[in-house]
């Protein structure tokens, strides 16, 4: 097998092995509250991600240090940079679907603040084991063979097919999870990390638990439409989300195109 095709292939099916591995955490303790159950899978998934990883790294006589994958001077701040863009992205989609549809953000009248909190911490380590995967040391491997281009398509789908798993139809995580992938994957390589991804990954994930999109336990507030909405507002509020999406992918789009257009321009003025 040539080895462009065999690394190619390892990356991707290190991601499949990943997504496979996490089912039988329901064999592991984690607790009747769900807050706690959350917070230990991230724990434990977070665990076999860096397993995985280390299997991969040990097959090409590599080091975690060699792919950036250390605490350093700058990692925190990387994080809470990549923390503020989440969630001026998502609070910027909120605002405009409010503003545009019959969506309105009421409080949840019914929260338990402790567990609203704890919830929402549990997203650090959720987000960690899905970016040490999905934009860790599998998407450098893959960049190397395919390029920067196709090395964000393809752990994008990866991406989305591993929320399928867990959640809906492949046709809407594409649109959501799998948009988001391409946003989280630019940002790695731009940064150098997953520190930054990390954080934009939290973000988007909490404010959107915050406003009761994720579950009941996480909802300090609720986006719901409101009681008089007819069935073409809905319609239309499921257009602007679909669109909303979008304009997320142009975004995306464009960060991938100004990223290597400078990496070029780089490149030539050295």
């Amino acid at each position: 097998m040539p080895l462009k095709l065999r690394a190619i292939l390892i990356s991707i099916f290190a991601c499949l092995i990943f997504c496979w591995i996490l089912p039988i955490m329901i064999f592991f303790p984690t607790g009747s509250e769900y807050v706690y159950n959350r917070m230990l899978i991230g724990i434990y998934g977070s665990f076999i991600a860096i397993g995985v990883t280390a299997v991969l790294l040990k097959w090409d006589k590599k080091s975690f240090r060699e792919i950036g994958f250390i605490w350093e001077q700058g990692t925190l701040y990387r994080f809470l940079k990549g923390f503020i863009i989440g969630a001026v992205i998502v609070l910027l989609s909120i605002s405009i679907l409010v503003a545009t549809t019959k969506y309105t953000i009421v409080f949840n009248q019914d929260v338990v603040l402790w567990k609203a909190i704890l919830g929402l911490i549990a997203f650090l380590p959720l987000a960690f084991m899905e970016e040490i995967i999905y934009r860790g040391y599998p998407l450098i491997k893959l960049r190397a063979q395919i390029g920067i281009r196709w090395s964000l398509v393809v752990m994008a789908i990866l991406f989305a097919y591993y929320h399928d798993i867990t959640a809906s139809t492949l046709h809407w995580q594409l649109l959501g999870p799998g948009i988001w992938g391409i946003v989280y994957g630019i940002y790695a390589f731009s940064s150098k990390g997953i520190a930054m991804p990390t954080g934009i990954h939290m973000a988007a994930n909490v404010v959107l638990a915050l406003l009761g999109t994720k579950h009941s336990v996480y909802a300090v507030w609720n986006l719901e439409l409101i009681a008089q909405a007819s069935e073409s507002a809905e319609t239309h509020a499921h257009m602007v989300s679909v669109l909303l999406q979008v304009a997320l992918l142009i975004f995306g789009i464009f960060l991938v195109e100004y990223y290597i257009r400078k990496k070029q321009e780089d490149n030539f003025s050295s």
